[in-house]
């Protein structure tokens, strides 16, 4: 199973950022793990503490955050599952999931 972690407006500091480096170093023992920012945190250091396993996208510019994240969403395969923290990303992919007919899951 593929697991695409969604997550907004990471500071490099937080808690959140400690759970993700826990848990995506967990599943990627036995899942394929990709973790997607819609931005490049002011503190990046605990993007190193990421097992190499784990592929990492960081979204930049206002008009190709939302493409980007519209492409994943689109061409994603039925195996997908995207973990998302923010409620925005989780509205805009079950939109392009009932437009386009896809088969992947959404996870909050």
């Amino acid at each position: 199973m593929k697991l695409k972690f969604l997550c907004m407006e990471l500071s490099g500091t937080g808690g959140t950022e400690t759970v993700l480096v826990k848990v995506l170093n967990q599943l990627c023992e036995h899942h394929k793990i990709e973790l997607i920012l819609t931005n490049a945190p002011p503190q990046q250091n605990f993007l190193t503490k990421l097992d190499p396993r784990i592929q990492l996208s960081i979204c930049s510019g206002k008009i190709n955050k939302p493409l980007t994240i519209a492409r994943k969403f689109l061409l994603a395969s039925a195996d997908t599952c995207f973990i998302s923290l923010s409620p925005k990303m989780i509205k805009l992919g079950a939109k392009i999931r009932s437009i386009f007919k896809r088969k992947y899951k959404i996870i909050s």
